[in-house]
C-alpha cells in the first residue's frame, strides 16, 4: 500500500506523530505485518475510514505512543488517527496494541552485523581495524515502590536518578550494527562493555572507539588521559601535543555515534517524562526505535558516505 495511507492517517504529519518517515513505517510494515498480527486479519477496516485497515492504525499508533509518551488521561487526545473522534482507551491499547508492539520487537532484524567489515567503513585517521564506535546512554524511568532490589539496581549515582542504559554501536557511515540493553542503572559503562563487548565474535585484531569508562574492555581503544604522577603532590603529567592532536580526531569521529544516540533519543519514550511501567516494555519500544532508526540511516536519512576500499586487517604484505 502506498505511504499515502500514513498520511491519510496522520494528524499533524507523519513525522510529527510518529517520528519516524514514511519510508521507514513502509518498509517496516510490509516487511512484518504478516508476522505480528494474530488477531487482526489483512481486510478488518476500522468504522471510521475505508482508506486504511486496522493493522494500519494499530501500528501507526504504536509509534504514536513511542514518539508522544502520553499519560494514561491524555490517551484521548493522543492515541487517534485522522477520522476517530476520540483516541483509544488505555485498557484498548494495552489489550490490542501493546501484544503487536511486543510482537514487533521479537521479530524485527534490522541491525546488520557484518556491516562493520564493509570495505568503506574507514576514516582518514583510522584506516585499519577499528570497525565500530560504541556509547552507553542513560533512559531516565521512575522510582519503582515496594521493590528495594530493583530500586538499587536502576539507581545510578553519577546521573541521582534512576535509569537503565541502552549501549549501542555504530559504523563510521553512522549505521547501528549492534546495540545491548537495557541494562541496569547501576552498573558503570565499563563493566557493561566489559561484560557485552567482550564476549561479542570479534576477530582479535578489531577495536572499537569509545570514551574513558570503556578502557576496561579489550576491544576498546579510549582516548589519552592525564596521569597522576606519583609522589605527595597531586601533580599530573600534561599530554603531549601528538595526544591532543590524537584525541581531537578521536573526539570528531567518535562523535557519530553520540550523532545516532541524538536520533535514537528524538523520542518522548525515551528522553521525555520518566518511563513508569513494566521494563519489558520499554525494552521492547526501546528495540523498536534502534531498529526503525537504522531502517531510516540505511535508506539515506543521515548516512554518511563511506571511505576507503580495503580490508580492516592489513597483512604482512599490505592492506
Amino acid at each position: 500500500m502506498s505511504s499515502s495511507v500514513w498520511q491519510a492517517m496522520s494528524v499533524d504529519g507523519v513525522l510529527e506523530d510518529t517520528g519516524m518517515e514514511e519510508e521507514v513505517l513502509d518498509y517496516i510494515f510490509n516487511k512484518y505485518a504478516d508476522r505480528i498480527f494474530e488477531h487482526t486479519s489483512p481486510d478488518d477496516m476500522p468504522s471510521y475510514s475505508n482508506d486504511f485497515t486496522l493493522r494500519h492504525v494499530y501500528f501507526y499508533l504504536i509509534f504514536v505512543y513511542m514518539h508522544t509518551h502520553p499519560k494514561t488521561r491524555q490517551f484521548k487526545r493522543t492515541m487517534w488517527v485522522r477520522g476517530m473522534k476520540n483516541g483509544y482507551h488505555s485498557s484498548h491499547f494495552y489489550r490490542y496494541i501493546v501484544p503487536v508492539a511486543m510482537k514487533l520487537s521479537e521479530v524485527i532484524d534490522e541491525l546488520k552485523w557484518g556491516d562493520r567489515l564493509a570495505f568503506d567503513n574507514h576514516c582518514p585517521a583510522f584506516p585499519f581495524y577499528v570497525t565500530g564506535i560504541t556509547d552507553t546512554m542513560p533512559l531516565r524511568v521512575s522510582q519503582p515502590v515496594h521493590q528495594s532490589n530493583l530500586e538499587r539496581g536502576l539507581y545510578a549515582a553519577k546521573y541521582a536518578t534512576h535509569v537503565v542504559k541502552l549501549a549501542l554501536t555504530c559504523t563510521f557511515k553512522r549505521e547501528v550494527i549492534h546495540m545491548s540493553g537495557i541494562h541496569m542503572g547501576a552498573e558503570s559503562d565499563g563493566a557493561i562493555g566489559e561484560r557485552t563487548i567482550d564476549s561479542l565474535p570479534l576477530f582479535p585484531w578489531e577495536r572499537w572507539l569509545a570514551d574513558g569508562p570503556y578502557e576496561s574492555s579489550r576491544f576498546c581503544i579510549v582516548p589519552y588521559r592525564t596521569l597522576r604522577i606519583p609522589g605527595p603532590s597531586n601533580v599530573f603529567r600534561p599530554l603531549t601535543a601528538i595526544q591532543i592532536l590524537h584525541n581531537r580526531f578521536f573526539s570528531f569521529y567518535r562523535s557519530r555515534i553520540e550523532q545516532v544516540n541524538a536520533t535514537v533519543r528524538n523520542h518522548d519514550i525515551i528522553e521525555g517524562r520518566p518511563f513508569r511501567g513494566n521494563l519489558a516494555h520499554l525494552d521492547a519500544y526501546v528495540k523498536i526505535i534502534v531498529h526503525c532508526t537504522n531502517v531510516g540511516i540505511r535508506q539515506g536519512k543521515s548516512r554518511l558516505d563511506g571511505y576507503g576500499w580495503w580490508p580492516h586487517a592489513m597483512s604482512f604484505e599490505g592492506p
